[in-house]
């Protein structure tokens, strides 16, 4: 398999805390609910559920973001939670993302385990500077499985979205692109 390997910490299992038999939806429903106090009664509980991942590798950190729950993953970053490219990217935490881009220079090209990249996820969460970052690192602006101009064009907060969009289709993003 040619690409960009993960960066040590990187991938959906990486944290030795984290065990994937272990039951998480309870904690990824409620961080997606924006429910603070039940993820922090959850994680009081079973501290590995900080590293919990559904099915596509998304961690409750992600679903948090892209649920538009910043108070649930603040909370999950307060406990220690070392953000991922992926987890960087939809929450726009730039410094993060030049921190692993400088330890894997070709970070920006590795897929989640569903097949989207960085800047997928900068897309879908609405960070038009992880966008700007990200295009300058060498992302492919055309990525499958989706091209992310469309995740982007998807955002629903208007100006955001022309702001993405315009960065994307300026550096020709090819909206028909699949991979």
């Amino acid at each position: 398999a040619g690409g960009p390997k993960p960066a040590e910490g990187e991938g959906p299992h990486a944290h030795p805390a984290y065990k994937p038999d272990r039951d998480s939806e309870k904690v990824r429903v409620a961080g997606v609910a924006g429910d603070v106090p039940a993820v922090n009664r959850y994680l009081d509980a079973d501290p590995g559920l900080l590293y919990a991942r559904d099915a596509h590798g998304n961690s409750v950190y992600t679903l948090a973001c892209l649920a538009g729950q910043s108070k649930t993953a603040e909370a999950l970053a307060t406990r220690g939670l070392a953000l991922d490219i992926f987890e960087a990217a939809v929450s726009g935490n730039v410094k993060r993302a030049t921190e692993l881009a400088a330890a894997t220079p070709g970070i920006a090209l590795i897929r989640s385990a569903d097949g989207r990249t960085p800047l997928h996820f900068a897309a879908s969460g609405g960070q038009p500077d992880m966008v700007m970052f990200l295009n300058g690192r060498g992302a492919d602006l055309s990525a499958g499985p989706e091209s992310p101009l469309l995740a982007a064009a998807d955002y629903s907060d208007l100006a955001v979205a022309a702001e993405m969009t315009q960065t994307l289709a300026g550096n020709a993003s090819d909206a028909n692109a699949k991979r």
